[in-house]
């Protein structure tokens, strides 16, 4: 989690201070009216909202403590519901859909929700929010998470929420589907990169969701390239699986500049003829993020741009292939033999052939 940058600390202050200047919170305050609060969001969460999507954009590693600045009592609950929906689907989930390590920031966004004298006017904007958060989370962690909460109304309300339904994992998966399907254009995805090898074994699969989850909605990933540099320039991390795979987003995803493209090329040869089946672990990858549901495609021309086609492995063999069929078309007849040959040849790797499909 990175500090905010000033430029939008200094924002936030003021959607903050003229909330509280705003007339419609002094009446809202007085009366206490349902209409009244609703004024109060459709002037200031469309400020908040474009804010959050700017942090997203420019500075995402930022966003979990924008979102932690929201709680404070100045922005009187408004935009928390959107923002608990962002930190229940940010959290890594497991094949069995459930979260892969406790949801700490949902848990606080919601605690926050809790103690807010804005409750009444919340609630009734988060409760399917909760229901897919508490699906994806353990009996303990909600059992603890109770305890936290004081007024027996609002406990009881939560309880509400929490399903015996979604103890069926079919019913977890298709919650979770229906659910995050109303922000599948939307970046909210945030992470933290490593700085000890205990912590990249620890996290690199959150990490990797981050940055799969960029590459498919699209967006300026310039504020990452410091980050990742300083993951590849960490030599207690190469030699690693997780090191060949954050090279092939890096290189396949990322636009660099000269300087960058020969930094990472010399990363990239230098595990490419050290690490054990660095081709076929490479290739294998590949094969994973065509087969994602998201990832639309890989760049093969940054990616040859870059690599020595002179070494002697598969990964030469298939960006040569690459080459070719973006020069010629896949239906030209030199580039349909040289996908052939490429296929028998390697047809009983673990990692199958089905990247020659793809360029079709």
């Amino acid at each position: 989690m990175q500090p905010l940058d000033e430029q939008y600390y200094n924002r936030l202050n003021e959607i903050a201070g003229a909330i509280q200047e705003s007339p419609k919170l002094e009446q809202y305050l007085e009366e206490e009216e349902d209409e009244l609060y609703n004024d109060l969001r459709l002037e200031f969460e469309p400020m908040l909202s474009e804010l959050h999507h700017q942090v997203a954009a420019e500075a995402p590693l930022q966003l979990v403590t924008f979102e932690k600045y929201l709680l404070e009592p100045p922005f009187e609950g408004l935009y928390l519901p959107r923002v608990l929906g962002y930190a229940v689907l940010r959290g890594e989930i497991s094949d069995q859909y459930r979260y892969v390590r406790p949801n700490d920031h949902f848990k606080d966004i919601l605690l926050a929700i809790c103690k807010s004298v804005h409750f009444e006017q919340l609630k009734k904007r988060i409760g399917q929010t909760i229901s897919v958060g508490f699906a994806l989370s353990s009996d303990i962690w909600i059992t603890n998470l109770m305890t936290q909460v004081e007024n027996k109304r609002i406990r009881y309300f939560l309880q509400q929420q929490n399903s015996d339904r979604y103890r069926d994992l079919k019913e977890r998966a298709d919650i979770y589907r229906r659910y995050s399907n109303q922000f599948r254009n939307e970046l909210y995805y945030s992470a933290d990169f490593p700085s000890t090898l205990g912590e990249m074994k620890a996290n690199f699969s959150a990490l990797r969701q981050f940055l799969l989850k960029r590459f498919e909605v699209g967006g300026d990933n310039e504020s990452l390239n410091g980050q990742i540099k300083g993951f590849l320039d960490n030599k207690d991390f190469q030699g690693t699986d997780e090191y060949l795979e954050m090279l092939a987003m890096y290189g396949n995803y990322i636009d660099l500049n000269p300087t960058d493209r020969l930094a990472f090329a010399t990363h990239f040869e230098r595990e490419r003829r050290s690490l054990p089946k660095f081709d076929q672990k490479y290739l294998g990858f590949l094969v994973a993020l065509y087969e994602s549901p998201g990832i639309k495609s890989v760049n093969d021309d940054r990616m040859i741009a870059a690599i020595d086609a002179n070494w002697k492995d598969k990964i030469s063999d298939y960006y040569r292939i690459a080459g070719k069929i973006h020069s010629l078309g896949y239906v030209h007849p030199d580039a349909i033999d040289a996908v052939q040959e490429f296929y028998l040849r390697t047809r009983d790797f673990p990692w199958k052939a089905s990247a020659c499909v793809c360029w079709c």
